[in-house]
């Protein structure tokens, strides 16, 4: 799939007629797991997105996640304009939104993220199961944030792992009473919608200024997972912590939870990109049992 299949870019006139004729096709990078591609006309613009057929059902989760954060939040959210499949491959395509190469506004992303956040339920979840990365999301509501970290989050990416030969049975019961004492560290709150893959590669500001978010995982959920997953592989400053406190102040302590709350992404990456993210994970249980 280095090139978009000519199927593809034949179909695409027929179901966006701004795209009549197609003029150019450019391979976007920056993606870790689908074929990204902008595709333009002489009036028109769009992102594409592009998987083999049997992972259909990332695309349709993901174009339910944008309608809900573009109705729930005042982000830019890239608009769905179809998603689609042709022979052995499925496709998303949204709205081309041109990029800043910086980003900035720290008080104003944090106010918005803070805004996101107060959208709450009576549950932990969503009505539907989705997608992280490319790996099933398991959503069944559950009233209390713990068990369904726990159960829908934790384990489930452990055993993945622990199938792939990553982790030891030793391993296996250090994490298990990890698990046991996690409802000694972690303060209840009322569930949160949250982005749920929030890393800085899946933020960014147009050209007219706009905070942007993409990409999606949403579900409703401990506030401090969006929050550690900001500072997982950084890109995020400190007066965006400073600042979201001030609009939507954390519980004390936040900061010294950041690993438990880390530790699902953590597990997910091991899960995609293999065992270097081993050792870092092990860590985490072990300082906290």
């Amino acid at each position: 799939m280095a090139n978009l299949p000519q199927s593809i870019s034949n179909y695409l006139p027929n179901i966006l007629p701004e795209l009549n004729p197609i003029t150019a096709i450019h391979s976007v990078g920056g993606g870790n797991i689908s074929k990204s591609f902008k595709i333009s006309s002489k009036n028109a613009s769009v992102f594409l997105k592009l998987e083999s057929i049997e992972k259909a059902g990332m695309f349709r989760s993901e174009e339910k996640a944008l309608t809900i954060l573009s109705k729930k939040s005042q982000f830019k959210i890239p608009k769905v304009k179809a998603q689609d499949s042709v022979g052995n491959y499925c496709f998303l395509v949204l709205e081309y939104v041109k990029m800043q190469s910086s980003t900035s506004k720290p008080k104003e992303f944090a106010s918005l993220l803070a805004d996101l956040h107060k959208n709450t339920n009576n549950h932990f979840g969503l009505d539907h199961d989705n997608f992280i990365g490319n790996l099933a999301q398991f959503n069944h509501p559950k009233e209390d944030w713990l068990e369904f970290y726990i159960r829908h989050r934790l384990e489930i990416q452990f055993e993945l792992a622990y199938n792939q030969g990553y982790f030891s049975s030793t391993d296996q019961r250090m994490f298990s009473a990890f698990c046991g004492r996690l409802q000694n560290f972690i303060p209840k709150e009322k569930s949160a919608l949250l982005h749920g893959d929030l890393w800085s590669g899946n933020y960014s500001m147009d050209t007219k200024g706009n905070h942007v978010l993409y990409d999606p995982s949403i579900y409703y959920g401990h506030r401090e997972m969006d929050l550690a997953m900001m500072k997982l592989f950084g890109g995020f400053s400190e007066e965006v912590f400073l600042q979201y406190d001030r609009k939507f102040p954390l519980e004390p302590d936040w900061k010294e939870r950041i690993p438990i709350h880390q530790l699902y992404p953590i597990l997910v990456h091991a899960n995609l990109f293999g065992i270097s993210y081993i050792e870092e994970a092990k860590f985490i249980w072990k300082r906290w049992t």
